[in-house]
């Protein structure tokens, strides 16, 4: 529930703009949310605000415990989407990824003879977790977030096409202010 919540959320009432430039221009995000995932910290704060109205509270029948685990990782894997940190999750995953070893039995890649094992050979894994799962959600919330170009091309074309448009306007908007 609570990453079905995220994905919902991470760009709830997204104005169009980037962190960088709300950050450069003083906007009152980047003033309230002190620099750090401005927007990741807008859209979560403003859906948690939405559903504290009774209309709109998914969460009601929730006792405030789960509710408090619950709030942690949205907000967890909301923040986890700022492109900021785009390169030091791909680091993290990499370097935590648990190397594959190669089964001694099958070093040799021979085919089972009558009475051996049939056992595949190859890479078996060194263990089953390598990353604590509420970052391991958040991480995948994050690579949802920007997988569109493997949506297939008319997605990922009309996406696309909504990312230039964003961004020409903030840059009509730079050069209106002389940036």
């Amino acid at each position: 529930l609570a990453l079905i919540f995220a994905a919902i959320a991470h760009d709830f009432r997204h104005p169009g703009l980037t962190n960088s430039y709300l950050i450069a221009t003083g906007d009152p995000l980047a003033l309230t949310y002190n620099d750090k995932s401005v927007l990741e910290s807008y859209h979560v704060a403003e859906a948690f605000k939405l559903v504290q109205h009774d209309k709109f509270n998914l969460f009601q029948a929730m006792d405030a415990k789960h509710h408090r685990e619950l709030r942690a990782l949205v907000v967890r894997a909301v923040l986890a989407t700022d492109m900021a940190d785009h390169f030091a999750q791909v680091t993290e995953l990499v370097s935590t990824a648990p190397k594959p070893v190669t089964n001694k039995m099958h070093r040799r890649h021979r085919r089972p003879t009558a009475g051996s094992s049939s056992e595949p050979s190859g890479p078996v894994s060194a263990g089953p977790s390598h990353i604590e799962r509420d970052r391991f959600l958040s991480i995948m919330l994050h690579m949802t977030d920007i997988s569109h170009p493997f949506r297939g091309l008319d997605a990922h074309i009309h996406f696309s096409a909504g990312l230039r448009d964003e961004f020409f306007a903030q840059g009509d908007l730079e050069r209106a202010r002389g940036a």
